[in-house]
């Protein structure tokens, strides 16, 4: 299948993942060395090993034609056969059964009532699994049912009494007895140790069940679950597919492989798929539920979030989770009473439940309710002391609003309780070993008063110089914009290093954005490493601080990201994205959800792009908002989101009109603006779907030109190009017109075969069949470019601007062979629309600078200068040509200003050389010849060779 979205490696590798030697010191789980071990034989063999594999069917055949003195251990396997399948009844009596039939079979016996207690906690029954296990409590061969008897006094609220037994339970384990020889012993010992929180011992016992069975299912399934809790979904990743490789249809394995796709991706389609996978086998799968009711709630869809939870407590009516999601329905939908009603449930089960707050807090953080979170999970501390999670949640939101004193003291309490939580110690390691030594944090002045900032001490000049001065201006903007000041001081942290910059966010070393704000503290990455707009970045982030706080944290995502998006358009023509045809794309394949359920866009993207597409599709929701109703009614909409009210009931309070009536007017007004592409061919690569999906449909329809030239697509962007070229090549025999086909087609005959005519023929057929537009003239131009046809080349590059006039790529093409040709008035043209295209790309910038300056445009070089130094700040000759300029305007003091600030950035040789001539430059113009004539010579020095210097020197003789 093809790879859609990039999992987050960890900074550090989780103890979890550390070998086993480390852990063998403080005493696990042993192999035991005697060889009396029970060894399966006959149709209980195959039908146990039909078991493992989960062919349920086989397996079932097989272990009740087992009679004798094995019936026993067949029964025991029906009764795992029932639980897999979801039928805990008849596991629960069969379970029994087996028990009397275990006779003095000690081992068989516990084993049966381990099962019958697992039957009972899987439909909430606590107090009849501990009933069932008890006269177990204190047996060494009975793993299982004391397993059960901890994860139920676990659920119960009584972590002494599960830890009492569990402590047990490992001593036991380290014996000599060989029921420990069973890998499915020791993965009822490791979930036990999880159940209390004994990390290190549960990973080392599951480590140890894997060196005997590698592809033991029970112990993957459980090995899974604990890397999940602690934030380890690749680990959990390599778990669960040694389950689905042991046993395909595994239901926990399924239900396990949703998790850990939305953990590392919130890859919703695949999650619904594994779930269904799951449920498919097993109907009556609680969890499987509290997934699928978490989704829903990520959307805030309360129906079917509460259909979920309806569903899962029908199985488990004591499911903390699942009450618990109830709960988090209930305040995202600002239900208090609902809210406190749903919370006693929890409470009245366990009234320890420490984990109600955190899961709960989970959605709390997603909406953006970051105070809320904070007084969770101080709720969460004291009921529940030692519970880790929540004294990290706590002191990562502690620090998320700027109390960096209280937050650190939880993070600290928090690692005393859990040292496994891999965000916990990478955030207490950035702030012990990074931050109190490689940055500081200074409070703004004047204007900039209302912040603070943290930088890193190489970089306070530089960014010092800017950035207040920046964030003065937009906070001035948006409180007269909003007529509303938000509580500060707001804290803006600027960091170099992206790894810093992700676990300052969020624990992790390599999230893919490049700001977050958190309502009042702003985290961002630097300029000096990643090509990055810094302006753009810090203004949009800035647009959340008002939007969250003016609604009090009640803002849809949408909303706050269109919004933001749409303040850095009105600041600067060039702050905009350029994504005009994946937004046509999106609405004519109608990806886009209607308004009032656009958080939708962001949630369900299947690609890193969908996600931008979202982004850009709320920005111009926004932009059509303003233009239409006008900017004072969006900023009503923020105080109606403030007020409780929802979405629907926001747009019709503050525009007049329904949310359906605003999303059919938005789509006119959109498809309008985009009508440009209509009947344009575009290669739509999130539409479409997985291989062997697009196999299945293809299989099932065989003569459909549309599903094989899909077909081939997939193939191809699953780079199995000889697939996609045979398979493109059949669709164009089923349908000579396809465009799809002969686009797949075009691209291998080029890239595989070098086939020029080809190419230029399938390309011809797109024409031809109406497809003509922007990507096609690309097309033609890489032929033309690969025939050195620069009069062909010209034409279609010219030509695909015209069809779509927002792309970047044409122009530079264009300016590159108009320099080539010593065209330079047009590439001076196409200079000053490269600019205003692209926030973040660096080139034009400087070559239009450059241009200018030798053309003596000054005034449109301060212009341009003042755009510059928010894309390449970190450029000295984008400080020097806007110094020249300031300093040809009579500027000088300016001038002087910006030489430092380059100078700050500390250049090569050849860059200080360049902001030294422009200081000399500037002194000169101040009739300051001596100290001109040293800047100079010191110029000189760094880079003889400079023509600068040279002509400055004769200007100056």
């Amino acid at each position: 299948m093809r790879r859609r979205l990039l999992v987050l490696p960890l900074l550090l590798v989780p103890f979890l993942a550390a070998g086993p030697s480390a852990a063998q010191k403080a005493g696990i789980a042993k192999p035991a060395t005697s060889s009396s071990v029970f060894v399966p034989t006959g149709k209980l063999a195959s039908g146990l090993e039909a078991l493992e594999r989960s062919e349920y069917a086989a397996a079932e055949k097989d272990l009740k034609s087992v009679t004798g003195k094995d019936a026993a251990r067949a029964t025991v396997g029906l009764a795992r056969a029932a639980y897999d399948t979801g039928r805990y009844a008849d596991a629960e009596t069969l379970a029994k059964k087996a028990a009397g039939l275990a006779g003095k079979d000690v081992e068989a016996k516990a084993d049966a009532l381990g099962w019958q207690g697992m039957a009972l906690l899987a439909v909430g029954k606590i107090d009849e699994a501990i009933k069932a296990c008890e006269s177990m409590r204190d047996e060494p061969k009975a793993p299982r049912a004391r397993g059960v008897l901890v994860e139920a006094y676990v659920r119960k609220g009584d972590r002494d009494e599960a830890r009492n037994i569990a402590d047990a339970l490992e001593s036991d384990s380290e014996g000599e007895d060989p029921v420990y020889k069973d890998p499915a012993s020791l993965a009822c010992v490791g979930r036990a140790a999880h159940a209390v929180r004994h990390v290190k011992y549960a990973n080392s016992t599951f480590k140890e069940a894997h060196k005997l069975q590698k592809g033991h299912v029970e112990t993957n399934i459980a090995w899974a679950r604990l890397f999940l809790d602690w934030y380890d979904p690749g680990h959990a990743e390599e778990s669960v597919r040694d389950v689905l490789k042991s046993a395909p249809d595994n239901p926990w394995g399924h239900l396990l492989r949703a998790e850990v796709k939305l953990a590392q991706a919130f890859d919703w389609d695949t999650a619904h798929k594994e779930l269904d996978l799951a449920l498919k086998v097993n109907p009556k799968m609680p969890r499987a539920h509290f997934v699928r009711g978490s989704m829903a709630l990520h959307d805030l869809d309360i129906k079917a979030t509460k259909d979920a939870v309806g569903k899962g407590l029908a199985i488990d009516p004591n499911a903390l989770d699942l009450l618990s999601l109830e709960a988090a329905a209930r305040y995202l939908d600002d239900d208090l009473p609902g809210y406190e009603k749903a919370k006693a449930e929890v409470f009245k089960r366990n009234a320890t439940y420490g984990d109600f707050y955190v899961n709960v807090g989970e959605f709390a953080d997603w909406e953006h309710r970051y105070d809320d979170l904070v007084t969770m999970m101080r709720e969460a501390t004291k009921i529940d002391p030692k519970n880790g999670k929540a004294w990290a949640e706590l002191g990562f939101n502690l620090l998320r609003r700027g109390d960096e004193k209280d937050g650190l003291e939880a993070l600290d309490t928090a690692y005393k309780n859990d040292r496994y939580n891999v965000r916990l110690v990478n955030m207490l390691n950035l702030f012990e070993k990074t931050l109190s030594s490689k940055y500081q944090l200074v409070d703004g002045t004047g204007a900039a008063k209302v912040f603070k900032f943290r930088f890193h001490k190489e970089e306070t000049d530089l960014l010092g110089h800017y950035v207040p001065a920046t964030m003065a201006k937009a906070w001035e903007t948006m409180v007269k914009k909003y007529g509303f000041t938000p509580k500060n001081p707001i804290q803006i942290e600027i960091f170099p290093e992206r790894e810093h910059f992700s676990v300052r966010t969020d624990g992790v070393p390599n999230m893919g954005p490049t700001g977050v704000c958190f309502g009042r503290v702003i985290t961002a990455v630097s300029p000096k490493k990643e090509s990055s707009n810094w302006g753009l970045v810090l203004w949009h982030e800035l647009g959340h601080v008002f939007a969250i706080q003016l609604s009090k944290n009640h803002v849809p995502r949408w909303f706050t990201e269109g919004l933001s998006e749409y303040e850095t358009i009105v600041q600067r023509p060039e702050w905009r994205r350029s994504l005009d045809p994946q937004l046509w794309q999106a609405l004519e394949a109608n990806r886009i959800p209607k308004v009032a359920d656009l958080n939708r866009a962001f949630t369900h993207a299947r690609t890193q792009g969908d996600v931008i597409v979202a982004y850009y599709a709320s920005s111009q929701i926004i932009v059509f908002m303003a233009e239409t109703y006008g900017f004072p009614k969006l900023v009503t909409m923020l105080k109606l989101w403030g007020e409780g009210k929802k979405t629907p009931d926001v747009i019709k309070g503050a525009l007049g009109l329904s949310a359906d009536q605003v999303d059919e007017a938005f789509k006119v007004w959109v498809k309008k603006r985009l009508a440009r592409f209509q009947g344009q061919f575009i290669f739509d690569a999130s539409a479409v779907p997985d291989t062997e999906d697009a196999e299945k449909a293809s299989a099932a329809d065989p003569k459909s030109a549309p599903k094989m030239a899909t077909l081939a697509a997939a193939y191809y962007l699953d780079r199995k190009y000889k697939d996609a070229d045979a398979t493109a090549q059949k669709a164009v025999s089923l349908d000579s017109k396809n465009q799809l086909a002969r686009y797949i087609s075009a691209k291998l005959a080029y890239g595989l075969r070098k086939d020029l005519g080809e190419t230029k023929t399938h390309v011809q057929a797109i024409i031809s069949a109406g497809g003509d537009g922007y990507v096609v003239q690309n097309m033609l131009a890489d032929l033309a470019e690969a025939q050195k046809d620069k009069k062909g080349l010209r034409a279609a590059l010219e030509k695909a601007h015209q069809f779509d006039p927002s792309q970047i790529e044409t122009l530079v093409d264009l300016w590159q062979l108009a320099d080539s040709e010593g065209r330079a008035d047009d590439a001076l043209a196409l200079l000053r629309k490269m600019v205003k295209m692209d926030p973040h790309e660096r080139l034009p910038w400087k070559k239009l600078m450059g241009t200018l300056a030798q053309k003596g445009l000054w005034d449109e070089l301060i212009q341009v200068g003042e755009g510059a130094v928010f894309v390449d700040v970190y450029a000295p000759e984008v400080h020097a040509l806007y110094a020249r300029a300031l300093t040809m305007k009579g500027r000088t003091k300016d001038a002087h200003e910006e030489v430092e600030a380059g100078l700050s950035a500390k250049p090569k040789p050849e860059g200080e050389a360049m902001l030294r001539v422009e200081k000399a430059r500037a002194l000169w113009k101040e009739k300051k010849t001596p100290q001109a004539k040293a800047e100079l010579e010191a110029a000189a020095k760094l880079d003889p060779k400079s023509p600068d210097v040279a002509e400055l020197k004769g200007q100056m003789k």
